[in-house]
This record gives C-alpha cells, sequence and structure tokens, in this order.
C-alpha cells in the first residue's frame, strides 16, 4: 500500500505497524469531533432561523418559554435529519449500503413528522 508521506512525532519506540494504528486511531478521533460539531452548528442555524418566530412570542413570559423549547425540539430534528442526509450524500460513493441506511433513517424521521403533523391538523 501506498500510505503517502506521513508526519508523526510519538513519544518512545513504535513500528511501523504501531504508527500507523495511531494515525487511524487520530483521524478517526478528529472524525467524530467534526461530525458532532457539524451537527451541533446545524441545529444552531436552525434555532437562529426560528428566533425572529421566538423574539415575538417574548412579548408573554410563559409562551416565551414553552416556544423557545418548541422551536429548540423543531430544530434538533431538523438539523438531525440535515445531518443525517449530508452524511448520506456524502457516503453515497464509498459506502452505498450505509448511505441508504442513513437516508431511510432520514426519510423515517420526516415520514413520522409528516404524519403527525398531518393527523394533528384534521383534528
Amino acid at each position: 500500500d501506498d500510505l503517502g508521506v506521513v508526519w508523526m512525532v510519538r513519544r518512545g519506540r513504535h513500528d511501523l505497524g504501531e504508527m500507523i494504528q495511531m494515525a487511524k486511531e487520530d483521524e478517526t478521533t478528529v472524525t467524530k469531533i467534526l461530525r458532532l460539531v457539524c451537527w451541533v452548528l446545524l441545529v444552531a442555524a436552525w434555532w437562529m432561523l426560528f428566533s425572529v418566530i421566538t423574539t415575538l412570542l417574548s412579548t408573554l413570559p410563559i409562551v416565551k418559554q414553552l416556544g423557545n423549547f418548541a422551536f429548540f425540539l423543531v430544530a434538533l430534528i431538523l438539523g438531525t435529519s440535515c445531518c443525517c442526509m449530508v452524511t448520506a450524500v456524502a457516503y453515497i460513493r464509498y459506502r452505498p449500503l450505509l448511505a441508504f441506511i442513513i437516508i431511510a433513517i432520514g426519510a423515517t424521521i420526516g415520514g413520522v413528522i409528516g404524519w403527525k403533523a398531518g393527523s394533528t391538523a384534521e383534528e
């Protein structure tokens, strides 16, 4: 395998296999941290989009906190769905089975929300 040039400095004596394993672990850790940060940013972005409405709701004290909580839940659901779709699109080329599983999860979340919203609107 051509691994290219790997620049790593570690304390102690390690052979090539250990260094490659440490590099893979570091890469996995950075990937997980970046995914978490991007998910938090997506949820925060959706919540900020709804901040105009929550500002209008702030005229009534009880409705303000209830509205903030409700819009946070909506932002959480939308942010998670967007994160699922972005991850799935990125995975289609390299891991198609995992990508379609993630798309199915996102579509299920969207379908349940649409179904519940439709049944609530009918009542």
